[in-house]
C-alpha cells in the first residue's frame, strides 16, 4: 500500500450559488393568484400553527397560514420570478398546510430557480429562521438563498437541515445566522427567497409548502438536530464529529498503486473535489482505515457524492475488526457514470446485512472497481455520516 496524506482543509466558506445573477426585469413573473388566509375552507393547520400575538413574516407565497407581518407580492414592489424558463409552478392539492402546496417542475436544463425578489431593501435582522417545507422523490439538491442589497446571493443547501428526496414532507427550519455566516446582511434584504439546483430530467419536481420566517431559534450549522461524522477527507462542512487523518491513528491509502488523487477546484460541496484517477490495472482501490475498530452502531447513513464519465462501476466498502470487507454497488443508489454529480446515501444497515459488525469499523470507506482505461477518473466529494 502507498500512504497518502490528505490535508484536510475545514471552513464554513460561502456557499457558491450555481444561479447566474439576474437581470430580474426580463425574467418571467409569476403570479399565484392565492388568497391567504383562510377562506370557505381553513384546510390544514401545518406543523407548527400560528398562534394570535406570535410575530411571525409572510413574503406572499407558499403560505396560508396567519402572520403579524406579510409582504404581498404585488408585481410592482415585491415579485416572483421564474429564472430563464428554467422552472414552472403548479398547484396542487397536496398540501402541508392551508388548502394547497405547489410543484416546482423543472423544464429538464442545466439548472433551475426561481424567487421572492423586493425592489428596495428590507430589514431582516429582526427575524430569527426562515422555515420552509419540501417533498420529492426526484430533485434531491435544492439550494435555499436569500440575496442582500447589491444582489448578492447567499445559499445553503436543503439536505443539511434534513431534506431527503424520499417522498415524505421535510419541514425544515433555517436559522437566518447560517446566511450572514456566508456574509449575508441581514439589514438589506433584497430576496428573502430564492430556490435552485443542478440539472435534472424535465418533469422531476419538488413540492413546496409552508414557508415563513419567525423567532424560534434554530440549530445551525448541521441543522436540524442532525449528528454528523466526517472521516477527514472528502469533505469540508460542518460536523458534529471529526477524525483526523494523522497518519498515527487515521490512515488514506491508495491501494498497490491502481490509482492516483488529485485535488480540483470542480467541487460540490466546498471548494476543492478530489479526482480518483484509474493507473490503468485490472482494478484499483483506496481507502480511509483506522489502527483501532470505532464504533459507528449510532449512524444511520453514509452519505458519498460522485461523478465520472468514465468509470461506471464503483464498489463502496467498510471492513470490520478483522479486515472484513462489505460493499454496495454505488450504481444501486443512483450512480450512473453520465458526467453529472450524484449524491448517494447508503443506510448503514445494508453494509449489516452484508455482514458487517458496526459496533467495530476498521474502514469506515474504502472505493474500488474494476479494469478500466488509464486516466480514467471519479470525482468524489461530500463524505460524511448521518444519524
Amino acid at each position: 500500500m502507498t500512504r497518502w496524506s490528505l490535508a484536510l482543509l475545514v471552513l464554513l466558506a460561502a456557499c457558491r450559488s450555481g444561479l447566474d445573477d439576474s437581470d430580474y426585469e426580463s425574467q418571467e413573473s409569476f403570479d399565484l393568484g392565492l388568497t391567504p388566509d383562510g377562506g370557505e375552507e381553513a384546510g390544514l393547520p401545518g406543523p407548527d400553527p400560528f398562534e394570535p400575538g406570535e410575530q411571525r413574516l409572510s413574503v406572499g407565497v407558499f403560505y396560508e397560514g396567519g402572520s403579524s407581518e406579510r409582504v404581498e407580492i404585488d408585481n410592482a414592489t415585491a415579485h416572483m420570478y421564474l429564472y430563464d424558463k428554467t422552472v414552472s409552478v403548479e398547484e396542487v392539492g397536496e398540501p402541508l398546510e392551508g388548502r394547497l402546496a405547489h410543484r416546482l417542475v423543472h423544464a429538464g436544463g442545466d439548472w433551475w430557480g426561481m424567487g421572492v425578489h423586493w425592489s428596495s431593501p428590507r430589514d431582516l435582522s429582526g427575524w430569527v429562521s426562515l422555515h420552509v417545507s419540501f417533498r420529492s422523490e426526484s430533485l434531491a439538491e435544492v439550494e435555499i438563498g436569500l440575496n442582500g442589497a447589491a444582489d448578492d446571493r447567499h445559499a445553503v443547501r436543503a439536505s443539511d437541515y434534513g431534506y431527503a428526496a424520499d417522498g415524505e414532507w421535510h419541514s425544515l427550519q433555517i436559522p437566518l445566522a447560517d446566511f450572514a455566516a456566508r456574509g449575508l446582511d441581514l439589514t438589506a434584504v433584497t430576496s428573502p427567497l430564492s430556490l435552485g439546483g443542478p440539472k435534472a430530467a424535465a418533469g422531476d419536481f419538488v413540492l413546496i409548502d409552508n414557508l415563513y420566517f419567525d423567532l424560534t431559534p434554530g440549530t445551525t450549522g448541521t441543522a436540524g438536530g442532525g449528528q454528523r461524522l466526517s472521516v477527514g477527507v472528502f469533505y469540508e462542512g460542518d460536523s458534529t464529529e471529526l477524525v483526523e487523518i494523522d497518519n498515527a491513528t487515521a490512515h488514506l491509502y491508495l491501494y498497490d498503486n491502481t490509482v492516483s488523487v488529485q485535488e480540483t477546484d470542480e467541487a460540490l460541496e466546498g471548494q476543492t473535489a478530489h479526482r480518483l484517477v484509474h493507473a490503468g490495472g485490472d482494478w484499483w482501490g483506496m481507502g480511509v482505515h483506522w489502527s483501532e475498530p470505532r464504533d459507528l452502531s449510532g449512524w444511520a447513513a453514509l452519505h458519498v457524492s460522485f461523478r465520472s464519465e468514465s468509470l461506471g462501476v464503483i464498489e463502496v466498502g467498510m471492513n470490520g475488526a478483522s479486515d472484513d470487507r462489505h460493499f454496495v454497488l454505488a450504481a444501486d443508489y443512483g450512480y450512473a457514470a453520465d458526467g453529472e454529480w450524484h449524491s448517494l446515501a447508503i443506510p448503514l444497515a445494508d453494509f449489516a446485512a452484508k455482514g458487517l459488525d458496526l459496533g467495530a469499523v476498521t474502514s469506515p470507506l474504502s472505493l474500488t472497481g474494476p479494469k478500466a482505461a488509464a486516466g480514467d477518473f471519479v470525482l468524489v466529494d461530500g463524505v460524511y455520516f448521518s444519524d
